[in-house]
């Protein structure tokens, strides 16, 4: 799925830039969902999807591994409360066109139903925000990941 670069969107990045994260969770249809010390995650790399496993990293390196299929785990087109879903930007570009190289995962958060994403952006907050809003470099592509049911 391909997300644009809406007013909202172009917003978030200019607050994202400035470092300033409460002034992206007092914009319209964002809310702040838990504050976190952004100096102290910065230094533990508790960034979105160490924070979407709660810091278990044997599941942060088996979902990273290989972001276009992360074991566990199947692409879904018609995303569920609960699903996983990640942001892509091409790998290389030209002013021409887009290269075929696979596409660099940049950010991952969890669905959490109508069109709305519950992530953390980097070292900041956790936000809940619709699917598009997140900062202009996460990408323009999303993908969303299932947890395969397994028998027991």
């Amino acid at each position: 799925m391909r997300i644009e670069s809406t007013e909202l969107r172009v917003k978030v990045n200019s607050f994202y830039e400035a470092e300033n994260y409460d002034g992206i969770g007092n914009l319209e249809q964002i809310t702040i969902f838990e504050r976190r010390n952004s100096v102290q995650d910065n230094t533990m790399k508790y960034g979105c999807v160490t924070w979407m496993f709660s810091g278990d990293m044997k599941k942060v390196e088996e979902f990273t591994e290989n972001p276009l299929r992360p074991s566990g785990y199947k692409e879904v087109e018609d995303p569920q409360e609960g699903d996983y879903i990640t942001y892509f930007f091409p790998a290389r570009f030209n002013k021409y066109f887009f290269d075929m190289d696979p596409p660099i995962a940049a950010h991952s958060g969890i669905y959490i139903g109508n069109g709305r994403v519950r992530s953390k952006f980097r070292e900041s907050y956790v936000y809940d925000h619709p699917l598009e809003a997140v900062p202009l470099h996460y990408g323009s592509e999303v993908k969303f990941f299932r947890k395969i049911e397994t028998a027991i």
